[in-house]
């Protein structure tokens, strides 16, 4: 019986951690679900650009449509952890047959909603300065 408990408790042991991983990445993609504008400016320009975006969650897949200068832009990502262990959110997304990367920390704003900030590289070569982009949230009550 003794066997038995320790056999029990030492698996809830190992699997806990990994379900709690799980719980917190789905609450992530849960947090960051929403309308947001953005304003940014692409790899390697001067240039900067205002839209907006969707960010939908629907088994276990996040889409991001980006409307940029008036051109819609499908997105995917997913939520990574980089260095010690943060959780960033990375994207992919293809405008002009040019493949870009980004890169965001995931932070609240003072109202507690999500605000995403981040780089955008060019996947297919290096830049000399990676682009910049900043997501506030569209906020509901706004409509």
């Amino acid at each position: 019986m003794k066997i038995m408990f320790w056999m029990t408790a030492v698996g809830l042991l190992i699997i806990t951690p990994s379900t709690n991983a799980q719980d917190e990445d789905e609450n992530l993609y849960q947090f960051i679900v929403g309308r947001y504008q953005i304003i940014g400016r692409f790899p390697d320009s001067s240039d900067p650009y205002t839209g907006a975006l969707t960010v939908s969650y629907e088994n276990a897949q996040l889409t991001i449509v980006r409307n940029v200068n008036g051109k819609k832009i499908n997105a995917v990502g997913k939520i990574v952890e980089a260095v010690d262990q943060v959780k960033v959110l990375r994207i992919s997304f293809t405008e002009k047959s040019i493949e870009y990367d980004g890169t965001f920390l995931i932070k609240s704003d003072l109202d507690n909603y999500g605000r995403l900030s981040g780089y955008i590289y060019r996947r297919d070569q290096k830049t000399k300065s990676p682009g910049l982009e900043a997501w506030f949230i569209d906020h509901p009550d706004d409509q």
